[in-house]
């Protein structure tokens, strides 16, 4: 291996060198799942470098093209892709136009047009919006208010950027000074951590509505304790008169005390409880005995799926099944 080739990002995990448009677009493709169109210069010429390799939940990707190129992305829903230019990168989204030279993340809902380096290339980070969603509700306490999902008129360039570039070096170096093919469990899982909190605070100023506010509760005891039944009984046939009667009140006095105080009824509450769960269970994908997303969700406490699908479609924008795809495509890879 030459000097030049060391000093490539990612060198111990090169995939491909090619020619040839297909090649490194597929290798880009396989890992981000992105499904990018590549497109040469006036010239057609190409000497394509990839390099990358899955961390845990997190795919990471370097590539170079040798010459000019444009790269249109599709909309990622939900997928989160962040660029991080190793030169300047024409960058076209909406009504916006740049040059970028830190860190950007691609739009959820609409197309990105990009003109990377061609000698010096980018890397690229990717990973599931769900992953993302779990982390950020474990590591606050709260709940999902809405799905992440970057649909911003502004373009999405990260928030501390110079941070996110010495983190991404950081766990790059540390890829590189590790032997291929000898996995460490924990350290991988430890550096997907890292990558992925790194991606968190560069999203931080687009996803502060993602999770539900967080508020001192002030409202009467047997709410917050009415809360605490409904967690602890979410997967159990439980009616609200039930919860009622374990907190010493009436149903109509506990369904007025959750508008007053939460904002909705105990019935979405507890909904809202199980999706979490539902969720929750997917993403760990480690259930035993549990494969399909009609028996998780029925040991989450959902008896009707067809109701249960709409809810959690119009909660995270995707369908269950859909989710747990993605979760044993990972798996799998």
């Amino acid at each position: 291996m030459t000097q030049r080739e060391i000093d490539v990002p990612l060198h111990s995990r090169l995939l491909i060198k090619s020619d040839f448009v297909d090649d490194i677009r597929d290798g880009v493709n396989n890992l981000t799942e992105d499904e990018h169109i590549l497109t040469p210069g006036l010239d057609g010429r190409l000497q394509g470098t990839v390099a990358g390799l899955k961390i845990g939940d997190v795919s990471m990707v370097f590539v170079s093209y040798g010459s000019d190129v444009t790269v249109v992305s599709p909309p990622n829903r939900r997928r989160i892709l962040v660029a991080l230019p190793l030169g300047p990168m024409g960058v076209e989204c909406g009504n916006n136009e740049w040059v970028a030279e830190g860190p950007f993340a691609l739009h959820g809902t609409q197309t990105t047009k990009m003109a990377p380096h061609g000698g010096l290339g980018c890397l690229i980070a990717a990973v599931d919006v769900g992953v993302l969603e779990s982390l950020l509700a474990s590591t606050f306490g709260r709940s999902l208010a809405n799905p992440m999902l970057l649909s911003m008129a502004e373009p999405l360039k990260m928030a501390a950027p110079e941070l996110m570039t010495s983190i991404w070096s950081s766990v790059i170096g540390q890829v590189d000074a590790s032997p291929a093919g000898q996995p460490d469990a924990m350290l991988e899982q430890g550096l997907s951590g890292i990558l992925m909190s790194s991606i968190l605070t560069g999203l931080s100023p687009y996803i502060s509505d993602v999770l539900e506010p967080k508020t001192k509760f002030l409202g009467p005891r047997y709410v917050a304790a009415a809360k605490v039944y409904l967690e602890e009984h979410f997967a159990e046939d439980i009616s609200i008169e039930a919860v009622a009667s374990a907190v010493g009140i009436s149903a109509r006095q506990l369904t007025a005390a959750f508008q007053e105080h939460i904002g909705k009824s105990p019935v979405q509450l507890l909904r809202e409880i199980r999706l979490e769960k539902v969720r929750g269970r997917i993403e760990a994908s480690h259930l035993p005995g549990i494969t399909t997303v009609s028996s998780i969700a029925m040991a989450s406490g959902f008896s009707h799926l067809g109701r249960f699908s709409a809810h959690y479609a119009e909660k995270y924008q995707e369908q269950p099944s859909e989710t747990l795809k993605r979760v044993r495509l990972r798996r799998e890879t």
